[in-house]
């Protein structure tokens, strides 16, 4: 096997490894002792599979909203999600993306009263 495609083997592998590290270990496990997929779980609380997929993995933030429906499930907190977002912050890990704010395309906190 050439040096390139050994290196990338390698890359590959340890990305591999490191994405694992970053699951959210209790829903996880309740998934698998619940037998539930991502998209069974996400039909139960009315959102998309990759919204749970990307949120196990660290890489969204769910709302509150779709938190509390999960602990009414599995009985996993939002506190622990919480933790959970915080240990991936304290690792250095990009902050996981949340829903966009949307911009207020009149006033606004910024904007200024008009002089009458």
């Amino acid at each position: 096997m050439p040096t390139i495609a050994r290196r990338g083997l390698r890359e590959f592998a340890k990305n591999a490894t490191l994405q694992a590290m970053r699951v959210f270990e209790p829903l996880a496990a309740w998934q698998r002792l619940s037998r539930k997929s991502d998209r069974q779980l996400a039909d139960l609380i009315g959102v998309s599979h990759s919204k749970i997929s990307r949120a196990k993995r660290g890489l969204h933030m769910l709302p509150l909203r779709d938190q509390i429906a999960l602990e009414r499930i599995t009985g996993i907190t939002p506190a622990e999600w919480t933790a959970f977002y915080s240990e991936l912050l304290s690792e250095g890990t990009e902050a996981p993306k949340g829903k966009p704010q949307k911009k207020s395309l009149v006033g606004g906190p910024a904007a200024e009263p008009e002089a009458v």
